[in-house]
């Protein structure tokens, strides 16, 4: 999973990049958005992440992603008749694109708050884990097992 939110980050990254030449008005925006989305890809490679970090990482991943669908959605009535084929229409097929890209990363960031090393943690911090399963469930589970 890590090579893939690695993919993911570098192509947003590059995205990015390529905003910080065009001379448009939204260009600095959709920097600013495609840079979001890619330290959150990034994120996801270090190991060993506090719960409350991951928590905001999660939370900022969701958010970017929603901003790419919101800005995507706010460009389709300014599309014509086969848009997919201009050149301007690549604006919007880089936001569609980065919106389900920013799944991978997401579920990324659950799993860390879902692993079973997070019981130790959770000791630790003396309250239990935000996205934890129940204790029930977990009973459950090993007895079937």
């Amino acid at each position: 999973m890590g090579v893939v939110t690695g993919v993911i980050g570098c192509i947003l990254l590059v995205l990015a990049a390529l905003h910080a030449f065009i001379p448009h008005a939204s260009a600095y925006t959709f920097l600013a958005l495609y840079a979001a989305g890619a330290i959150c890809a990034f994120a996801t490679l270090k190991p060993d992440m506090n719960l409350t970090l991951a928590r905001v990482f999660a939370v900022a991943t969701t958010a970017v992603m929603f901003f790419y669908f919101a800005v995507f959605f706010k460009m389709t009535p300014h599309f014509h008749e086969e848009w997919y084929r201009s050149g301007a229409a690549l604006e919007g097929v880089g936001m569609l694109l980065s919106a389900f890209a920013m799944i991978p990363v997401l579920s990324s960031f659950s799993c860390m708050l879902k692993a079973d090393c997070r019981e130790e943690l959770e000791k630790k911090a003396g309250r239990p884990a935000f996205f934890g399963v129940p204790d029930s469930v977990h009973e459950e589970t090993s007895r079937v097992r």
